[in-house]
Order: structure tokens, then C-alpha cells, then sequence
């Protein structure tokens, strides 16, 4: 399953705490760049996620990075997708 995750937190970039959200995030098995047709890679909007192939759904990674991204910023937003395709314009 693919995933995508968009995480807002309560300060500006740059800040540390999106240094530390996207160590996080890493370390979880997530980029910052989605494959696209051709081989290319598309660099993603700020803040936004990427995993290929995930054995948890949205609501388990929701519940998995929550508590972890609540140690970062305490006033954070955290959307979880579950992905089947995507098209953009101007990536």
C-alpha cells in the first residue's frame, strides 16, 4: 500500500522541529520525493511524505507517528493517505 503523509506544525520552516520531523519520518521509511513515469523523481510540497510499500493502513500510521510527531509540536496537524495513483502539473 502506498502511502502519503502531510504534517503541518506550529512554526515557520525552517525550525529545528522540522529538522527533527523529518529525521523522524526517515527513520520511519518515508521520503521526500515520490517516482513518477519515465524513472523521475519528484521532489514532494514541504512537509509532505511518501512510503511505496507499507503493510500498515492510514489509521495505523495515524496512530503510529501521532504520539511521535506530538513530542516534536504539541500543535500539530497530521494527515494520513492511502494512495492508489497521483497526477500533478508542474512538479
Amino acid at each position: 500500500m502506498k502511502i502519503i503523509v502531510k504534517v503541518q506544525l506550529s512554526k515557520e520552516p525552517p525550525s529545528r522541529e522540522y529538522t527533527r520531523l523529518h529525521a523522524l519520518m526517515r527513520e520511519e521509511g518515508f521520503s521526500l520525493s515520490l517516482p513518477a513515469a519515465g524513472g523521475k523523481i519528484v521532489p514532494l510540497p514541504h512537509a509532505m511524505y511518501y512510503q511505496s510499500e507499507s503493510e500498515l493502513d492510514a489509521e495505523q500510521w495515524r496512530d503510529r507517528l501521532g504520539p511521535k510527531i506530538k513530542s516534536i509540536d504539541d500543535d500539530r496537524k497530521v494527515l494520513v493517505i492511502e494512495m492508489k495513483t497521483w497526477a500533478g502539473t508542474n512538479l
